[in-house]
């Protein structure tokens, strides 16, 4: 079902797209997705595998004028990582609901469930909207967790409050994790609908847990022959997908 919006916090709600997703437009054109990653060395502890921040993003552009009405929507949105460690567990979780995320903004979570931030840049009827995005820990395991992720409108004069929930699972094969983010309809203006251009985040925290050093993330202990493998998939209301591949360098850059 179509979520629909007065039409200023329609042009407003496309921040829900943010963390994700592209809406792609007409039929006669295309959305083309191009991901951007990338990780940073936060700790180097002897004898343990590296703590790392996760660098993510995308550029999202289409072959024709970019004013046209988008007609196809984000259904889903798929990123997958590599063979990396995730201690999900050993950090503070947050279980809020779309309503608190509504109620309280970024405030619906504690603060040191927060595993990532970032911005955005989104298009509504016509108008580029910036967005600051919030990644939570969510309630599960260190095989399936759920992730939560909250987006507000930052433009002066403009306060909205959007949340989304996927789920990261620990997978087999060439990859280690699948984050799969589905995204609901945001019926801008008639059959109007928002369309993402950037997003930008870093994910990742370190603290202590028993007196040691814990990391979010750990990278993976060996490095294949290409370096470490990301993709991004997105499929669209209509049945049709577009996606990517990119790979980072097993020697990271100390921050």
């Amino acid at each position: 079902m179509s979520r629909r919006f007065p039409r200023r916090l329609a042009a407003c709600a496309a921040v829900a797209l943010v963390v994700a997703a592209a809406a792609a437009p007409a039929a006669h054109a295309t959305v083309a997705g191009e991901l951007k990653v990338g990780a940073t060395l936060l700790d180097q502890p002897k004898g343990q595998p590296w703590a790392v921040n996760l660098v993510l993003g995308a550029d999202l552009t289409q072959d024709a004028n970019p004013s046209l009405p988008v007609d196809q929507i984000t259904k889903d949105i798929t990123f997958q990582f590599p063979k990396a460690t995730v201690h999900g567990s050993l950090f503070k979780t947050c279980a809020a609901t779309e309503a608190d995320f509504i109620k309280r903004a970024e405030g619906a979570c504690p603060s040191a469930s927060i595993i990532g931030t970032g911005t955005a840049i989104v298009d509504a009827i016509g108008l580029p909207f910036n967005a600051r995005l919030w990644i939570y820990n969510g309630t599960g395991t260190d095989a399936a967790r759920k992730i939560l992720l909250f987006a507000h409108v930052t433009d002066p004069g403009i306060e909205v409050n959007l949340p989304l929930g996927g789920t990261l699972k620990r997978t087999s094969g060439a990859f280690g994790f699948k984050l799969d983010l589905p995204i609901p309809d945001i019926q801008v203006v008639g059959d109007q609908f928002a369309a993402i251009k950037s997003f930008n985040v870093v994910v990742g925290r370190r603290g202590r847990k028993g007196g040691k050093k814990v990391s979010f993330i750990d990278a993976p202990t060996a490095c294949p022959s290409g370096g470490w493998p990301f993709t991004m998939g997105v499929t669209f209301k209509d049945g049709s997908s577009t996606s990517d591949r990119r790979a980072i360098n097993c020697t990271l850059m100390a921050t």
